[in-house]
């Protein structure tokens, strides 16, 4: 659909205003696809794409906060330099098979405080 440039979503995206299908599987040949409704996100002007963008940005910056907390917990706790901080906790998402976000989180809520991410 979208190679036509039609279709519920785009629809949806160029009026701004819901669109309903209500039986999208006599328009469509979709497996177990039975009804459609599609709605334009629009925000302060920014379309869908821009939105997501924009989701995603606040993720990363709430993760960088994270680990940047650990990296003082760590600093404090082990009594070093930030490089070596990082080190610490770059091992300890390692050998938890974790993600550096998580063991950054697991490292805050273990000093008492509280994970952005």
């Amino acid at each position: 659909m979208y190679a036509d440039q039609a279709g519920p979503c785009l629809d949806a995206l160029q009026t701004g205003a819901p669109t309903v299908v209500p039986r999208i599987d006599t328009t469509v040949d979709w497996p177990g696809s039975r009804d459609c409704d599609s709605a334009g996100a629009v925000s302060d002007g920014l379309g869908p794409g821009a939105l997501q963008l924009l989701d995603g940005l606040v993720g990363a910056f709430a993760a960088r906060a994270t680990i940047q907390q650990a990296i003082g917990v760590i600093m404090t706790k082990e009594r070093t330099n930030a490089d070596f901080a990082y080190t610490i906790l770059r091992s300890r998402a390692t050998t938890t098979a974790s993600s550096l976000t998580d063991a950054a989180g697991a490292t805050v809520r273990k000093a008492g405080g509280q994970a952005t991410a």
